[in-house]
């Protein structure tokens, strides 16, 4: 058996645990599951900091306050009665599973009684319920984070080698007719940047670095003691079907008794390795140390670690603590840990205390990370070790190396100022709430925000329901680092296509060559435009805005009749201005140079590009190219304000923003970023264009359609289409905030989603 499939021993226990004592699932004809009433899931949290001067405990955390505060990752699922419930009845009501009719007869030529005509929910039975009990966690030891960031910065390396080898590949291709690619040297450097570094986060001190894995659920009380003996026997089945060598073991930590088995699978393979190796070493030792000598790990560091693999146990146990059944995967007795208390558990660290401020919400889940564990993936967003390697290899046969290398270098140093990120330990909330919401702390706070800019659009009142609306802050600083970056690589772009025009002339003639550097002219003079001008004109602030209200144009007497009864999207790009004149210029300078564009593209000297129109209303000037006859509220354009600078397709959504933002002090103290999503507009919306226009566009699906989509059509359940269009229409809305709180990055997100009528008279 493979040394992984141990790991998976007691995830298939807890599947097959009490399994013999668990009645069958699938209920009898005409009879409906019972659902009784989920156990309390409600923690008592220890008294507050101001009576004892002890941490508060985060009570909506749940086994937390058993969990050390030094471990990588956390999660435990509140209520799981409910959870395996709700999901069995979702996918019966979406017709992805079926409850099949069962007649009751006694031959086949009695035609039997038939099963009531509503079949009975998917559900847990009361006995299931009782051993599938009313919370489950997992947490995963600390030495998790560092392992996956060593893997992290071995892959940046192993990127960093890989780059340098292939600008080495390229140049050697410029230089030479016919260039070989000899991966040995590519290999060897590879292995000395990833395999010593694997080496460490594996191995440390002799003993194998195998970060501990504990997981368990609390059954109802009267069931736990058959859960942990069903686990302990599951095992040892498994155990003996598979013929690992394996011993049992007793043993007591933190206060809790184990039992369970240690598999010596693994201890073998290094026992093995080792005398293979003292038997390699006196058979031929001068040979061997010299092999290791050119090898990316020592001897010695390759003896280490055969040492730590023949000293490994992965062992697996069981237990119980505190009402709950849990098992534990490590590397022997000693890798198995809980807290010694609940105010120097997890629970009570400072990265849950904000979720004491939460209330009593209905908790479905938690979730931590270590901020270890956030950090343990930074060296993957950082590719400024790649472009420096591949700096180290420019040279000949490129005409101006050193400016290339310059570009390569500058781009370095932008990457990795802008892969710093502020990290700290993520804790999150998955709460019943009306529907969802998911309340969390800390994470990887985002760059390209400015936390601390009031949102001054979020107060703008709009004269009809939108259905999108989003609102956030730039960062300037992040925006010039990326800019610059941008322009960086555009000069190397040019640069290369050079050294490539002056390797193969023939495959770039100079008509090709003058239309490129007309190309790469133009792109520069429009980023100048907008660095120069439109970028310091316009303010940090955006806000985007969408509705589902707006009347359909009619260019012709044909379509007018249809066009006065559809309705059509419309989108509106707010910005805060800082200075109109800038803007102004930014404006001027892009018609100048689309006239200019146009006229050496076409050859046309004379060409004279017509001004767009301009409408001024509300204290804004739009200007637009006219698209239709008379005044229609359908109006793509550009709207500029003394405050505001929009660019939308309606002349109200412009308007609407313009109202509120004209008085220059912001209408709501937010920040960050804000998003909402209003679902009640888009089913309004489709359920009136199907009215309208339904039977046109059914017939065009059905005539559009290929011969198997048509055949899916007609054999599709009306039942199937009708239940997943109503569980759909039940999501109402969906709101996002994301802001700076504490020092730490805040989110909210929720879901709102209407309860079903039979919900609701259960209540």
């Amino acid at each position: 058996m493979k040394p992984l499939r141990l790991l998976l021993l007691p995830l298939a226990a807890a599947f097959t645990a009490c399994d013999r004592e668990m009645p069958d699932p699938v209920p009898e004809s005409g009879t409906e599951l019972s659902v009784s009433e989920p156990a309390n899931t409600e923690v008592s949290a220890s008294p507050n900091d101001e009576e004892t001067g002890q941490p508060t405990v985060a009570a909506h955390y749940g086994f937390a306050r058993h969990v050390p505060e030094d471990v990588s990752f956390y999660m435990s699922v509140a209520d799981t009665q409910r959870m395996v419930d709700g999901l069995l009845d979702g996918l019966q009501r979406i017709g992805f599973i079926y409850q099949e009719e069962v007649v009751v007869g006694e031959g086949d030529d009695d035609e039997g009684e038939a099963a009531d005509e509503e079949s009975p929910k998917f559900g847990l039975t009361p006995e299931m319920r009782s051993y599938v009990g009313d919370e489950a966690f997992l947490f995963v030891g600390g030495e998790a984070g560092e392992q996956i960031r060593v893997i992290s910065l071995a892959a940046q390396l192993a990127n960093a080698e890989l780059a340098g080898y292939w600008t080495s590949v390229v140049l050697g291709y410029l230089g030479e007719e016919e260039p070989s690619l000899d991966f040995s040297e590519f290999d060897s450097d590879v292995s000395d940047a990833v395999i010593g570094p694997m080496v460490d986060a594996l191995e440390q001190d002799g003993r194998v670095r195998m970060p501990s894995i504990v997981f368990g659920w609390r059954p109802e009380a009267d069931k736990l003691e058959a859960c942990v003996a069903g686990l302990e026997k599951g095992v040892a089945a498994i155990v003996a079907s598979e013929e690992l060598t394996a011993e049992p073991i007793k043993f007591e930590r933190s206060g809790v008794s184990l039992s369970g088995w240690t598999f010596a699978d693994l201890r073998k393979v290094g026992e093995d390795m080792k005398k293979e190796l003292e038997k390699e070493l006196e058979e031929n030792r001068a040979e061997l140390l010299q092999q290791f000598h050119e090898a990316p790990i020592p001897y010695e560091r390759m003896q280490s670690l055969i040492d730590a693999v023949s000293d490994f146990e992965l062992t697996v146990a069981y237990g119980s603590v505190d009402g709950y059944a849990l098992a534990y995967i490590g590397n022997g007795a000693e890798g198995f840990q809980l807290a010694e208390s609940p105010v120097r558990s997890l629970a009570a660290s400072d990265a849950l205390s904000w979720s004491t401020g939460i209330g009593d919400p209905d908790v479905i889940a938690a979730l931590y990370l270590s901020e270890a564990a956030v950090r343990s993936t930074l060296p993957l967003d950082d590719s400024s070790a790649s472009w420096r390697a591949a700096a180290k290899e420019l040279g000949d046969p490129l005409e101006d190396p050193e400016t290339l290398r310059a570009l390569f270098l500058s781009v370095a140093d932008l990457e990795e100022k802008l892969a710093a990120r502020d990290c700290s330990a993520w804790s999150g909330l998955i709460l019943k709430d009306g529907g969802y919401r998911i309340e969390s702390r800390g994470g990887k706070a985002d760059p390209g925000l400015d936390y601390d800019a009031p949102l001054a659009l979020t107060g703008c009142d709009f004269s009809e329901a939108t259905f999108f609306r989003a609102h956030w802050a730039q960062s300037r600083a992040r925006n010039e680092l990326e800019w610059r970056e941008t322009e960086a690589l555009g000069l190397i772009a040019e640069i290369i296509y050079d050294e490539a025009r002056r390797k193969w002339p023939e495959a770039i003639d100079d008509a090709s060559h003058v239309m490129a550097r007309r190309a790469m002219d133009e792109i520069r003079d429009l980023s100048r435009i907008y660095r120069d001008e439109f970028r310091a004109g316009i303010g940090d602030e955006i806000a985007v805005v969408a509705d589902l209200r707006g009347p359909l144009p009619s260019w012709s007497d044909e379509v007018k009749e249809k066009a006065e009864r559809a309705k059509i999207p419309r989108l509106a790009v707010a910005r805060t201005v800082t200075d109109r004149s800038k803007l102004a210029g930014a404006g001027q300078a892009t018609m100048d140079l689309a006239q200019e564009g146009i006229r050496e593209w076409t050859g046309s000297p004379d060409f004279e590009l017509p001004p767009p129109a301009s409408i001024k209303s509300d204290g804004l000037t739009t200007w637009h190219y006219p698209l239709f006859e008379g005044e229609s509220d359908f109006l793509p354009g550009i709207s500029v304000g003394d405050r505001i600078w929009i660019a939308g397709t309606s002349r109200q959504l412009a308007a609407d923003f313009a109202a509120p933002a004209s008085s220059g002090a912001p209408n709501v103290p937010l920040t960050g970023l804000r998003l909402e999503l209003d679902f009640r507009e888009l089913w309004k919306w489709i359920a009136d264009m199907n009215e309208e226009f339904g039977e046109e566009a059914e017939a065009l699906a059905k005539d559009s359609a290929p011969p198997m989509g048509q055949e899916a059509l007609e054999t599709m359940k009306q039942a199937d289409i009708d239940g997943v269009a109503a569980e759909f229409t039940r999501i109402e809305r969906l709101t996002y905030g994301h802001w700076m709180e504490d020092d730490a990055s805040r989110t909210s997100i929720h879901l709102h989603i209407r309860p079903r009528p039979e919900d609701e008279s259960d209540r």
